[in-house]
């Protein structure tokens, strides 16, 4: 804490509005924004999303659970592929790409 408070005597306005600017743009739009750069590029994609479903589907027979039914957190680190797609897609397009840095 004495480092935290010591930080926080010597921050100046500029350093409060890029930490303040990070968490608001971290905290906020990432999730949403980085989904929707992984859905516009997965439509150009045709093959990956085949790929992608398969997977899924192979996924869901293996587990023996419903299609209605959510993956569970096991079932869902089988799923090597999506997950590298996902951080494909977040090396091109970084969701919080615009927060400054000091």
């Amino acid at each position: 804490m004495d480092i935290v408070r010591a930080r926080c005597q010597s921050a100046s306005v500029q350093d409060i509005d890029d930490v303040l600017s990070s968490f608001l743009i971290a905290g906020c739009e990432t999730r949403s924004s980085g989904l929707s750069w992984f859905f516009w590029l997965l439509s150009s994609q045709l093959d990956v999303m085949a790929r992608i479903a398969d997977v899924v589907r192979v996924v869901r027979k293996a587990t023996g659970g419903c299609p209605s039914e959510l993956f569970g957190f096991d079932a869902l680190r089988e799923m090597y592929y999506l997950h590298a797609v996902l951080m494909e897609s977040m090396r091109l397009y970084p969701p919080a790409l615009g927060v400054r840095g000091g």
